[in-house]
């Protein structure tokens, strides 16, 4: 998977890894609570692109008039960072067992997420960041819900 790569650095990281660590000595396999931290993720990735919202709060930086009156009367008319929603649609996650990556393939998302300059020759502009992966504190509470789940089960499954 190309694209971003994110990584959690900052207090909600010290619980999460906590919780895995204690997660990781309580079952055999994560596979299947990773998939499950997988599903919950692209659901509120995608809210995300409903709300129109960062991972930290706040809502992303309006479009433009330009952009606006180019997606006159076409899909997503007036939606921020969706057109056809090729982007939306192509947020997908892969896990190893062991890890959980969150992400897309499209080549365009990196600009969206993290800003810059982009256009060619002649026609060069600055798109604000719209942030739409990430973990919001929400998204934390869900994680750490999801292991205390699986981690009940496998209490249960021993005794």
């Amino acid at each position: 998977m190309a694209g971003v790569l994110l990584e959690i650095k900052n207090s909600d990281a010290k619980e999460l890894e906590q919780s895995f660590a204690r997660l990781a000595k309580t079952v055999r396999h994560l596979e299947p609570v990773l998939k499950d931290i997988g599903h919950y993720l692209l659901r509120s990735i995608d809210q995300r692109f409903d709300d129109e919202v960062k991972p930290q709060g706040g809502k992303w930086d309006d479009i433009s008039k330009y952009t606006k009156e180019k997606k006159r009367g076409r899909f997503g008319e007036g939606r921020i960072l969706t057109d056809r929603g090729r982007l939306r649609r192509s947020i997908t996650f892969v896990t190893d067992g062991n890890g959980l990556l969150v992400g897309t393939n499209v080549i365009y998302a990196a600009i969206h997420q993290l800003g810059g300059e982009t256009g060619r020759k002649g026609g060069r502009f600055t798109l604000p960041a719209r942030p739409f992966l990430g973990i919001s504190g929400k998204d934390k509470e869900g994680i750490l819900q999801i292991i205390a789940d699986c981690m009940c089960r496998a209490a249960r499954g021993r005794s």
